[in-house]
């Protein structure tokens, strides 16, 4: 006889969102959770540099005074948001946890196509989640996305 030891409750939303952003993620319980993304996102970047070299100055009067950058990097980051029930919102609120989260990049063509999934970070931070009088919260975000290496000097 087959034991049961974990029963789950699947949610299914017939929506269709603009623009989609379906994430996958691994869950405390270590289970797989999905949600799908839709009400708001914006899109913005981070950028870092790699290093700075300052050449010596022998002669203050005529020098120039420059600094080379070795480098840059460039993080585009997305801000994703709900509104859900507050059972939903403790569930989605486990991305903030995981060390392991996917985003499916191609959400138009998965069904003809092999699911595309790339990996993306949570910004760690504080984040107030939702008042306790509540039965529903805005759930709001930031992912990073994969770093873009820019050519240096």
């Amino acid at each position: 006889m087959p034991r049961v030891t974990e029963k789950k409750r699947i949610k299914i939303n017939g929506d269709c969102f603009d623009n989609p952003i379906f994430l996958n993620w691994l869950g405390v319980s270590g289970g797989r959770n999905y949600w799908l993304f839709g009400k708001r996102q914006s899109f913005g970047k981070t950028t870092e540099v790699k290093d700075t070299f300052e050449p010596y100055q022998s002669n203050i009067e005529t020098a120039q005074g420059y600094v080379f950058e070795t480098g840059r990097n460039s993080r585009p980051q997305l801000t994703i948001g709900a509104s859900v029930d507050i059972e939903d919102a403790e569930g989605i609120a486990t991305v903030l946890d995981s060390p392991n989260v996917l985003m499916l990049m191609n959400p138009e063509t998965w069904e003809t196509e092999s699911p595309i999934w790339q990996i993306v970070e949570p910004v760690a931070g504080s984040y107030k989640l939702w008042n306790t009088d509540q039965t529903r919260a805005e759930i709001e975000f930031t992912i990073r996305l994969t770093k873009i290496n820019i050519q240096g000097t």
